[in-house]
C-alpha cells in the first residue's frame, strides 16, 4: 500500500507493457498459453495493454478474461465510477468512494479479518477503517484512469478468445453495458454469470471443469495495480457469441448467443 498510485493512463499502460515484453517475446519469452485477466478497471487495462503490445511487438494473448466492466465503447463515455455515478471523480468525496466500495461488496470488518485474522469486532473495525482509507486512495487513482480512458476508433478486434464474466448481484455494472465486449475479439467470446456475486469478486473460478482438472496456464492479470499468474478458469458454463464482421475470415465462428446475466 506504500506504492504510489499512477493516474496517467499512458504511463500506466507503458509500465505494464515494459514489464511484460521480455516475458512474451524474444529469448526470455515464457512457454505455454498466455491469458490476460482483467477485473473492473483492470478489464480496460488488460484490453489496452493487449492493443499496445500488438502495435509494439505484434503480440496477442491466447485468451482474455474480462470481468465486471462495461465495454470499451461504453466506458469511453463514462465518468470515473461508470454508470454508478455521472459525477466526475474530482468532484466526489472520499465518503462517496467509500459508499461505492460498500455497494461493490466490500466490508470493512471482513477486510480486517481477512488481512490479519482479527477476531474482535472492535479491533477489526478499526483496522478495516485504515484499510478502507488506503483502498479509497487507490480507487480514486484507478477511477481517474477509467475516466481518462478513450477507445481508439481505429482499434481492430484482438486476435484471441475471451471469457466475459459478470456477477448476478453486480450493482455497479449493468448487463447490457458488457455486451459490446463481443465485438472486441476475433475468436470465441463466451459469457458466464457469476451466481450471487457482487461487483467485487475475490476469485475467477475453479481450475476444474465438470470434474476434469485442467492444467495451470501462465497468465498476466491486470486487476487495478496487480500482475499475477492465475489458473485457467472453468469452461462449462460459457456462452458463445459470433465474432465481429471486422475480424479476418479465418476467425473462429460461433452461432449461439445469450445475454450476460
Amino acid at each position: 500500500m506504500g506504492e504510489p498510485n499512477e493516474t496517467d493512463i499512458d504511463a500506466y499502460v507503458e509500465h505494464i507493457c515494459g514489464a511484460l515484453r521480455p516475458k512474451l517475446v524474444g529469448p526470455g519469452a515464457i512457454e505455454g498459453d498466455v491469458v490476460f485477466v482483467g477485473d473492473s478497471w483492470g478489464s480496460l487495462a488488460a484490453y489496452t495493454v493487449a492493443q499496445r503490445l500488438r502495435e509494439q511487438v505484434n503480440f496477442s494473448p491466447d485468451h482474455m478474461v474480462i470481468s465486471g466492466n462495461a465495454s470499451p465503447t461504453i466506458a469511453s463515455e463514462h465518468a470515473g465510477l461508470g454508470s454508478f455515478s455521472d459525477t466526475p471523480i474530482a468532484e466526489l468525496s472520499d465518503a462517496d468512494l467509500e459508499e461505492f466500495l460498500k455497494s461493490s461488496g466490500v466490508d470493512e470488518v471482513g477486510l480486517a479479518k481477512s488481512h490479519s485474522g482479527s477476531n474482535g469486532d472492535k479491533s477489526a473495525s478499526a483496522e478495516g477503517s485504515a484499510i478502507m482509507e488506503a483502498m479509497v486512495a487507490a480507487l480514486r487513482a484507478d477511477c481517474q484512469l477509467y475516466e481518462d480512458f478513450r477507445r481508439d476508433p481505429s482499434s481492430e478486434p484482438l486476435l484471441c478468445n475471451a471469457l466475459v464474466l459478470r456477477g448476478t448481484q453486480d450493482a455497479v455494472v449493468k448487463a447490457p453495458e458488457m455486451t459490446g465486449w463481443a465485438d472486441e475479439f476475433c475468436g470465441d467470446v463466451r459469457r458466464a454469470p457469476r451466481a450471487h456475486a457482487p461487483h467485487a469478486m475475490r476469485t475467477f473460478g475453479s481450475p476444474s471443469a465438470r470434474g476434469r482438472q485442467r492444467p495451470r496456464t501462465r497468465a498476466h492479470c491486470a486487476h487495478t495495480h496487480a500482475c499475477a499468474r492465475v489458473a485457467t478458469p472453468c469452461w462449462h458454463s460459457y456462452r458463445r457469441k459470433s465474432p465481429s464482421s471486422r475480424c479476418p475470415t479465418q476467425a473462429t465462428t460461433s452461432t449461439s448467443s445469450s445475454p450476460i446475466m
